[in-house]
C-alpha cells in the first residue's frame, strides 16, 4: 500500500528537518512517470525518475538535488512516496521536475528513531564524484551526477570472439600500464583514454594479448586510516557504486565524462580484438563495519543489503567489514542489474568476481552455490555468454573446484603455489606439477578442467620480485609490515634484493622465464600480471594497495615503457614468444580428449607422460625421478594443432633425457625453447639431430613433433608395461597446502 502523503503536502518551515531550510524549493515529488520502474535516477519529460529501494526502518526518504558546479548548493528537497511491495520490500518513487544532465544529487533518510542520515548515494547512479568535506566523521562527500542515457556511436565494433586456444589474459591497472608512457600524451596518460590510444593496444597486440582483466574500476573510495596517514586507494577493492566507471581514470574531471571515456576505451580494444574483463568487488562495499561510515546501503536498508546473523550481526567472510547480502531480492537485484549493466550498456566482454564464495553464503555463513546469484548469471540471457571468472576463496574457506564444477572459471591456487614450489621454494611434486600441468586442481582428481592459471597478480608480489626477495618489504604501506602474506613461496638465490652479481642474476633470470614457460604450455587459460614480461619490480612489497597521495615515495606501480635494461628487453621478447608458442599448441581448448585418441593407429593419447627413458611414465618413475616430458596431441581437440613435448626438471641436476621411444609419442621433433639458454623459437621445424638430450637442473625444454611413427604388424602399442591409460590414475596423490 502507499503511505499517506497528506502531511507533506503543505510543508511549514518550523516542520521541517534543518536542510530543507537551506534548499530554495521544498516539497513532496510528483508521481513517478514511467510505465515500469527502474531503480536509479532516468531524465524523463523535464525532470528525472527516482526510484530507490528501502526497508522497514525507513520511514521517510528525500531526494535532495544539488548544483552540479557547486555541490553544497541545494536547490531543491523532495519527499518520495513508499509502496510497500511486502512487509519487507519497499520502494520509493517520484517525479523531480527541473533536473538536468550534470545536477549532483542524493538522499536523506528518517528512520524510524527520528534520525536523519547524511547525503546518501543512490546505488544505481551512472557516475559519482567526490568532494573534500569538513565533515570529521567523513573525509569526502561523494555524489551522485545525473547521466544522460548515453547515445554513444559503437559503429560497427562488435565484441571480439575469442577461441580458447587463443586467449591470453593480461591482469593490470588503468592507471598503471600507461602512467608512463612516452608514446602516449601525457593528459591522457593512466586513464581510460590512454589504455584506448594505440600505442597501448599496440603493445598488448604485439605481446599477444587477447584479454585485459582491469582492477576495479568502478567507482570506489579510500578507507579513512589510508586517507589520514595521507595515503590512497590503489587497487580499488573499496567500492561505493557499481554503476559507475572510476572517474579518477577519467581525463576529463567531470564525473559524467568517466563514462563515454570508458566507453572510447572498450571500443578500441574491441576493434583491435582485445577483450575486456573486469575485477567486480560485489562482496562487501566501502561502508566498512557496523560502526563505519554511511554511504549509501546501510541506511537505505541494512538488514536486506548486508548479510546477518541470526543475532542481527554483520557477517564478513570478506576482512573488510561486511558482506552483501546477494541471496537477498535486493541483494541479488543490485549485483545483477550492475553486471547487465556493464555487459549491455558498456559492452564489457567479463567479470573477475573477488572473493567469490562470500557472494554464495547465507545467514549461517554456510556456502553453497545451488540456488545463488551465480546460477542466476548462467542462466541469465544477457551473462551466460560473457566470461565469468571466480576468485574461488574467502576468508572463511576454499571450496577448490565447485565454481568450476558450475561452469565458472576459476583462479587456480593450486597452480600458483605448484609452480612457485616446484622452481623457488616450497613443497616440489613431480606429480603435482603434472597435475596443475594438465588442468587439474590436485594431483588425485580424475578429470580435467579449464582453470584459470596464474602465479602472480596484483596480489602478491611481482614475477622478478618472486626470485629476489625471500620476506615481504611493506613498510611504505604504513602498517608497519604486518599487513600481506607471510607464505610466499619465493627464492632470493642467495641476497635479499638487488644484487650485482652475475651468478644469482643468471640463477633468477632463469627461474622467471621456468615460470613463464610452464604457465604458457600449461592446459588451461593462462592469466599473466601485467608488467611481468619486462620484469617490474615492487620492490619486495606483496601487497601494494595503497600510495602516498603526494607522490612522496618511489612510484611502485607505473610500468616502465622506456629504459628497459638487457634482461628486461630479452624477457619481453621471452614471453612474446612463449605466448606464441601456447598459440600454436591445442592447451586452452576445453574440448581436448585426454586419453587415448580414437582411431590413433599408435595409440597416441591426447595427454600423455614420458619418463627419461622415452616411455610412458610408470608409477616408480613420479618417485624416483625429478624429470617429466608432458605430450600433448594436436589432433585431440575440436581444431588441429601443433603436438608438443614439454620436458621439465625440478631437481637441481641435470639429467639425459631420451627422445620418445614409445610408439604413440615417437617420431622427429624439433627443439622450440630451452630455459636454461633463454632461447626460444616459435617457429622452428628443424629436425632435432641427436636422439638425447641434457636437460639442466631447474630448467625447461619444449618439442614440436614433426612426424609420427607408424606401427610395424609386429609392433605392440602398450610400450612401457606398468603404465596405466587413465587420466592421472598414475600420478600419486598429494595434498599440497594452498596459499588463500
Amino acid at each position: 500500500m502507499r503511505t499517506d502523503r497528506s502531511e507533506f503536502v503543505t510543508i511549514e518551515q518550523g516542520d521541517v528537518p534543518g536542510d530543507y531550510l537551506r534548499a530554495s524549493i521544498y516539497g513532496v515529488a510528483d508521481t513517478y512517470r514511467s510505465q515500469s520502474i527502474e531503480y536509479g535516477a532516468r531524465l524523463i519529460n523535464e525532470g528525472c525518475d527516482v526510484a530507490v529501494h528501502i526497508g522497514p526502518n525507513v520511514r521517510s526518504i528525500d531526494f535532495c538535488h544539488h548544483d552540479g558546479d557547486e555541490l553544497d548548493a541545494q536547490i531543491g528537497r523532495w519527499r518520495l512516496s513508499i509502496d510497500e511491495i511486502t512487509p519487507d520490500q519497499r520502494i520509493a518513487t517520484g517525479f523531480i521536475p527541473g533536473v538536468t544532465a550534470g545536477d549532483a544529487y542524493g538522499f536523506r533518510t528518517i528512520d524510524a528513531d527520528g534520525v536523519e542520515s547524511p547525503l546518501l548515494i543512490d546505488p544505481y547512479a551512472r557516475a559519482i564524484t567526490r568532494q573534500k568535506s569538513s565533515d570529521e566523521t567523513r573525509p569526502d562527500t561523494p555524489y551522485a551526477i545525473i547521466a544522460e542515457r548515453s547515445s554513444f556511436d559503437w559503429g560497427e565494433t562488435e565484441r571480439p570472439t575469442i577461441h580458447p586456444t587463443e586467449r591470453v589474459i593480461y591482469e593490470t591497472h588503468v592507471r598503471d600500464i600507461t602512467a608512463l608512457s612516452p608514446d602516449i600524451p601525457e593528459e591522457i596518460r593512466g586513464t581510460y583514454l590512454g589504455l584506448a590510444h594505440p600505442a597501448a593496444i599496440d603493445y598488448l597486440k604485439n605481446l599477444g594479448i587477447t584479454t585485459v582483466e582491469l582492477l576495479p574500476s568502478q567507482q570506489f573510495t579510500t578507507e579513512e586510516h589510508l586517507t589520514r596517514s595521507g595515503r590512497v586507494n590503489h587497487w580499488g577493492y573499496n567500492t561505493l557504486g557499481f554503476f559507475a566507471p572510476h572517474n579518477d581514470y577519467a581525463s576529463n574531471p567531470e564525473a559524467t565524462a568517466a563514462i563515454d571515456e570508458f566507453k572510447t576505451m572498450v571500443k578500441a580494444l574491441h576493434d583491435a580484438e582485445i577483450e575486456v574483463v573486469l575485477d567486480v568487488v560485489y562482496n562487501h562495499t566501502n561502508e566498512q563495519g557496523a560502526d563505519g561510515p554511511v554511504y549509501s546501503l546501510r541506511a537505505l536498508d541494512d538488514q536486506e543489503y548486508y548479510t546477518t546473523g541470526q543475532n542481527g550481526h554483520y557477517l564478513d567472510a570478506t576482512g573488510c567489514g561486511n558482506m552483501i547480502n546477494a541471496s537477498s531480492p535486493a541483494g541479488r537485484a543490485l549485483i545483477l542489474d550492475s553486471l547487465r549493466f556493464w555487459a549491455e550498456d558498456m559492452q564489457v566482454d567479463g567479470f573477475r568476481f573477488d572473493l567469490a564464495p562470500a557472494m554464495a553464503r547465507d545467514h549461517h555463513g554456510h556456502f553453497n552455490l545451488e540456488g545463488s546469484v551465480f546460477e542466476d548469471m548462467i542462466n541469465d540471457p544477457v551473462l551466460r555468454d560473457r566470461l565469468l571468472i571466480a576468485e574461488p576463496w574467502d576468508i572463511w574457506g576454499y571450496p577448490q573446484g565447485q565454481f568450476a564444477a558450475h561452469d565458472i572459471a576459476e583462479w587456480s591456487a593450486a597452480f600458483r603455489d605448484t609452480v612457485r614450489g616446484a622452481w623457488l621454494r616450497g613443497p616440489k611434486s613431480l606429480g603435482q606439477l603434472a597435475a596443475v600441468m594438465t588442468g587439474s586442481f590436485s594431483a588425485h582428481q580424475t578429470a580435467p578442467t579449464t582453470p584459470i592459471n596464474f602465479v602472480t597478480a596484483h596480489d602478491g608480489f611481482t614475477l622478478r620480485d618472486l626470485t629476489e626477495y625471500n620476506q615481504k618489504h611493506n613498510e611504505a604501506n604504513g602498517e608497519g609490515n604486518r599487513d600481506g602474506n607471510n607464505d610466499n613461496r619465493s627464492f632470493n638465490h642467495g641476497v635479499e634484493g638487488p644484487t650485482d652479481n652475475p651468478h644469482i642474476i643468471d640463477e633468477r633470470l632463469r627461474a622467471v622465464r621456468n615460470i613463464m614457460l610452464t604457465l604458457m604450455m600449461s592446459r588451461g587459460t593462462p592469466m599473466m600480471l601485467g608488467g611481468d614480461e619486462k620484469l617490474h619490480t615492487q620492490h619486495g612489497n606483496n601487497n601494494a594497495y595503497c600510495r602516498m597521495e603526494d607522490g612522496s615515495q618511489p612510484d611502485i606501480h607505473s610500468r616502465k615503457w622506456e629504459g628497459l635494461g638487457g634482461p628486461e628487453q630479452a624477457m619481453q621478447t621471452f614471453t612474446t614468444d612463449a605466448i606464441r608458442l601456447r598459440k600454436t599448441s591445442n592447451l586452452g581448448d576445453p574440448s581436448v580428449r585426454m586419453g587415448p585418441l580414437p582411431g590413433s593407429p599408435t595409440g597416441e593419447h591426447g595427454v600423455d607422460w614420458i619418463n627419461t627413458q622415452g616411455l610412458r611414465m610408470a608409477m616408480n618413475d613420479w618417485h624416483t625421478s625429478t624429470a617429466v616430458g608432458m605430450y600433448t596431441s594436436g589432433t585431440a581437440g575440436e581444431t588441429d594443432a601443433d603436438s608438443y613435448l614439454t620436458y621439465v626438471n625440478i631437481g637441481n641436476h641435470t639429467v639425459e633425457v631420451t627422445l620418445p621411444r614409445e610408439l604413440a609419442v615417437a617420431g622427429d621433433y624439433a627443439l622450440v625453447a630451452e630455459t636454461a639458454t633463454g632461447e626460444i623459437n616459435p617457429h622452428n621445424y628443424k629436425k632435432t639431430d641427436s636422439a638425447t638430450i641434457a636437460l639442466e637442473g631447474l630448467s625447461i625444454a619444449v618439442f614440436r613433433r614433426l612426424s609420427s611413427k607408424l606401427p610395424h604388424a609386429a609392433e605392440q602399442l602398450t610400450g612401457n608395461p606398468q603404465s596405466p591409460r587413465g587420466f592421472l590414475q598414475f600420478v600419486p596423490s598429494v595434498q599440497v597446502a594452498s596459499l588463500q
